[in-house]
Order: C-alpha cells, then sequence, then structure tokens
C-alpha cells in the first residue's frame, strides 16, 4: 500500500507531482486483510467503498500527489469523482497510513 513511500517523499521534497496507478486497489495478500478491517469501517460511516476511501487517502497525502485511479465504466468514473469529495478526519488519515510502515 505504502510500497512508494520513499519515491512520494523524495518527489515532494523536489517539488514534482507523485502520480501512483490503481491506488485504489485493495492489497490481495495478508496486508489486505489488516487493510480491510480498518478501512471498511471508515467506508462505512462514510457511506462510501473501501476503494474510495483508499483514494481518498491518497488525496489528502499531499497537493503533489496525482493518482491514477483508472476507469473502466461511467459508473466508476462517478465513483472515483466522488472519492475526491471525502473528507476524512486526520485520526482516519493517521490510521490507513499506520496500515504499512515506510519504506527507508
Amino acid at each position: 500500500m505504502r510500497q512508494h513511500a520513499d519515491v512520494q517523499r523524495l518527489t515532494y521534497e523536489a517539488g514534482i507531482v507523485f502520480s501512483p496507478w490503481h491506488p485504489g486497489d485493495l492489497p490481495q495478500d495478508g496486508e489486505g486483510d489488516l487493510f480491510r478491517a480498518v478501512v471498511t469501517p471508515i467506508a462505512a460511516a462514510h457511506r462510501v467503498t473501501p476503494r474510495q476511501v483508499a483514494l481518498a487517502w491518497q488525496l489528502h497525502r499531499g497537493p503533489q500527489v496525482l493518482p491514477i485511479p483508472g476507469t473502466t465504466s461511467t459508473r466508476h468514473l462517478e465513483e472515483n469523482l466522488a472519492a475526491a469529495r471525502i473528507r476524512l478526519s486526520t485520526a482516519e488519515v493517521d490510521a490507513i497510513t499506520a496500515l504499512v510502515p515506510e519504506q527507508r
């Protein structure tokens, strides 16, 4: 989930855009269970999907983040656009950020 934390940090320091591909994709390995355990209640509280929360979290990471979520249908496009309107609390952002330690 945060496998590119070093790249994002460096792009921020350099003042350039970080553009993750498919940032809303849910992890499929063991990390996915923990991710779902944290993100699913957040999604339910906002009445959105976990994928939308993951995309909203990317957007909350900073102004230099420009996610490329991938869109395969009009419905998917509408969901992606709606994710930009989700206002995660600091506690929610911190809970998602804490899921995977930053690589150094």
